[in-house]
């Protein structure tokens, strides 16, 4: 069979108008069509990743004689759209459960006559119609695959981390009853260009994937330099985007493109009229000299854009000529869109996650040529994103690619926040220290020890978190880069930073640091449990109990008849 696989080849490639398949898909159609195994494809964008379940139909109707299909399940109608409309040019046979209306047009697909058909898992499960066609006798015997585009969505909409909220795409969670429908013995190839680990585990688990043959290559993009810069609460966003701004003025036609992604439509909003006010009378651009119509070099692009501006951008930036420079977008453009000639992205506000990032910034350098991809954040950008973005964030080193570190992606705090920083944690250890003295006295314990070394938190902390601040974007940072062993100091810490930074914190921080703006006796209560799980560790407590002065906290001018305290801590 291997050697009439290879036979068909040059047949199907031409049929799509290519000089050969790549390593990666012949070994894809190898282990489908010699092995009947499911296939889960982790390659990068651009690599070629549709083609592989494109061009599957051809190759079995080489090999066997009769007219096959795939099932392709695609998130997005306007990514189905482009496929269907490319393949179509091709001479393929393909269409969108979407766009079909009548009686005849159904039974054209159940009866097969379409080689490769697209659907949401929406169309494919919720609608009875198409639902009962997988089952269908006809429409089984010619199918010789389903594939799952953009796979890393299974993880991302079929699922909830809550119990309070449902999954945002819950028929993403039901995919493996497209299995059950369609038989058993249909391979099902997964294809995303991200999927971390447990992301890979949750798409394989759903699809009821079994011991599938991976392809995987390396994500990372030699061509493109990776970078992260902090902005200042202060910056304009006229400011931070001047040098976009002066790209279009003094380029004009020949400006760089460049994709600026948003998290939320409210965001583009901002954006696009900021830098529509700035970029003025050079907001449109002529199409053929002089002469032209006139179309506007900036642009945005989300879920409630109208279908015929969606369609203009993305003709726009599939044509090498096109005179879109900017898009501003949100995540309705990170899949499946192959734009020519961008060499720059920019993440308004870091994204959700790793895979994320990848997905969207691998819109750019897709013809090789070097190119950058930035995010540009903020503190109160953060509270939406995962650990992984965090850590991302926070690196000397941005993967995918390494480069080599920039003191300038760092955070630089001025001297009044490492002020604040300073009183916070000086406010702090005075109140782990004034409770301290309160416990020792009411208990008449003695000290043997110095008090912060009881309380583990003191001026060698406070050093270190001044040393290090600068790279202090999440608690993991704390522990990696502070000598503390207590997960409150830890949260304390992050959360001063957070308050005097403007940084949103992490909700799982459980954190017992002191309001920057209260009063200290508002804290009494909260550093009283902060002692009462020290003392719930019995090697402290034996250590507490030695025989000694209070004196040593405070020195003897603050003990007084016994209380343990001078008038000036009451």
């Amino acid at each position: 069979m291997e050697a009439e696989l290879e036979a068909c080849y040059e047949i199907v490639c031409k049929k799509f108008g290519i000089k050969n398949f790549t390593t990666y898909q012949k070994t894809a159609f190898k282990g489908i069509v010699c092995q009947h195994k499911d296939i889960f494809v982790n390659l990068p964008t651009g690599a070629g990743k549709s083609l592989i379940y494109q061009a599957l139909p051809s190759i079995f109707d080489s090999l066997y004689g009769f007219e096959h299909l795939v099932v392709v399940v695609s998130p997005l109608i306007s990514l189905i759209a482009d496929q269907v409309k490319k393949l179509q040019t091709l001479g393929i046979t393909a269409v969108s459960l979407s766009d079909i209306k009548d009686e005849k047009q159904i039974r054209m697909v159940e009866e097969g006559a379409f080689s490769v058909v697209y659907g949401t898992p929406e169309c494919f499960l919720k609608n009875e119609r198409w639902r009962s066609m997988l089952s269908n006798e006809i429409f089984r015997k010619r199918t010789c695959a389903v594939a799952v585009d953009e796979a890393h969505v299974v993880k991302q909409w079929g699922t909830s981390t809550s119990t309070k909220h449902a999954p945002f795409r819950e028929e993403y969670g039901r995919l493996h009853e497209i299995r059950s429908l369609i038989g058993t013995d249909v391979s099902f190839i997964a294809l995303t260009a991200t999927a971390i680990r447990d992301t890979k585990k949750c798409i394989i688990d759903s699809l009821n994937m079994f011991n599938p043959l991976h392809i995987y290559q390396n994500p990372n993009k030699g061509n493109v330099t990776y970078s992260v810069s902090y902005i200042q609460q202060s910056s304009k966003i006229g400011d931070t985007f001047q040098w976009i701004i002066n790209n279009i003025v003094q380029m004009q036609n020949s400006a760089e493109r460049v994709i600026i992604y948003c998290q939320t439509i409210k965001q583009c909003s901002v954006l696009y009229s900021t830098l529509r006010a700035h970029i003025g009378d050079h907001f449109y651009a002529l199409q053929g000299g002089i002469s032209g119509d006139r179309h506007p070099v900036l642009e945005m692009l989300h879920s409630c854009t109208p279908m015929a501006n969606k369609d203009y951008i993305i003709n726009s930036l599939q044509d090498p000529n096109g005179l879109i420079k900017i898009l501003i977008a949100t995540i309705a453009f990170g899949m499946g869109i192959d734009c020519k000639g961008v060499h720059i992205s920019i993440h308004f506000g870091p994204p959700k996650n790793i895979e994320a990032y990848l997905q969207e910034s691998g819109r750019v350098g897709r013809d090789g040529k070097p190119s950058k991809s930035f995010i540009l954040y903020q503190g109160t950008l953060l509270g939406h994103v995962e650990k992984n973005i965090k850590e991302y964030l926070s690196a000397k080193e941005y993967l995918p690619v390494k480069v080599p570190y920039d003191p300038n992606t760092s955070r630089e705090l001025t001297t009044e926040q490492r002020l604040g920083i300073k009183n916070g944690l000086v406010k702090y250890q005075k109140k782990l220290l004034i409770n301290t003295a309160r416990k020792v006295a009411n208990t008449k314990m003695h000290l043997h020890v110095p008090a912060e070394m009881l309380i583990g938190f003191g001026s060698v902390q406070i050093d270190q978190v001044l040393e290090k601040c600068d790279y202090i974007f999440t608690i993991e940072d704390v522990y990696k880069l502070i000598e503390i062993w207590h997960h409150d100091h830890a949260s304390s810490i992050y959360n001063i930073i957070c308050q005097v930074c403007g940084d949103t914190p992490d909700v799982t921080s459980n954190s017992l640091s002191c309001d920057l703006d209260s009063e200290d006796e508002d804290y009494e209560e909260l550093i009283n449990k902060e002692w009462a799980k020290l003392l719930e560790d019995d090697d402290l407590l034996t250590m507490a109990i030695e025989n000694m002065s209070i004196s040593q906290l405070f020195g003897d001018s603050n003990v007084e008849n016994n209380t343990g305290l001078s008038d000036s801590y009451n």
